[in-house]
């Protein structure tokens, strides 16, 4: 555990999902392992909030900022819009039943947030954003990390009693053979996850992602 002190006022990353956003930090409480530094941040339309976040996070997304360009949250947000804005698109067709209602970064436990998510009549859809904004060679994604934290963050809804809940890993990258094989084998074990790629205007990645998304909001599910 590092032993880095941040000042108030200083502007930096702090984690949002699978992803990063600037926030500035505003104090700090606790001591050890339960120290917790205050960051206020965006969340959108203007709006900010004040969070706590634990020491390991906060090094841990500075180890990988500092492999990336700076600002590259501010693609990866633009990129999340677009997915955000496809999705309740899709659902307005798939699910006319839905009221619309959209949530960003939500709170399901203390320390995690899902980038997206939709409350339906008859189950919770949440979906985490994935853009790769260090590799810009199109090259397939294999490695699983980003899909077992889906199923950590089911399992963490289930025992918030979100038992309905299913899940999106929406990134901007193919998806290997290793990575699309996880995702099955987990809905074979009773954690509905899927995994797709997105592009804004791509007709095609427009077409797969409805796809997966009638897949995913008419999963039977069990021992909801």
């Amino acid at each position: 555990m590092t032993d880095r002190e941040y000042v108030v006022g200083e502007s930096i990353a702090v984690p949002w999902g699978l992803d990063t956003v600037e926030g500035t930090v505003v104090g700090a409480y606790g001591e050890g392992s339960g120290r917790r530094v205050l960051v206020e941040v965006n969340v959108g339309d203007g709006a900010t909030e004040t969070l706590p976040f634990p020491l390991r996070a906060l090094e841990v997304t500075r180890s990988a900022e500092e492999h990336g360009p700076p600002g590259t949250w501010v693609t990866s947000a633009r990129f999340e819009e677009s997915v955000r804005d496809a999705l309740a698109d899709s659902l307005r067709k798939i699910a006319p039943e839905w009221n619309g209602e959209t949530h960003s970064q939500l709170l399901i436990d203390p320390d995690a947030r899902v980038d997206l998510a939709f409350f339906l009549p008859d189950r919770f859809l949440f979906a985490e954003v994935k853009h790769y904004t260090v590799d810009r060679s199109r090259k397939s994604v294999e490695n699983t990390t980003a899909i077992e934290q889906l199923r950590e963050y089911m399992v963490r809804l289930r025992d918030r009693g979100y038992g309905n809940s299913v899940g999106l890993l929406i990134m901007d990258r193919t998806p290997g053979g290793r990575l699309v094989k996880r995702a099955y084998e987990m809905r074979a074990k009773g954690f509905p996850v899927w995994v797709v790629e997105w592009e804004p205007d791509n007709a095609k990645a427009e077409v797969e992602l409805r796809q997966v998304l009638a897949e995913a909001t008419s999963y039977e599910l069990t021992g909801a």
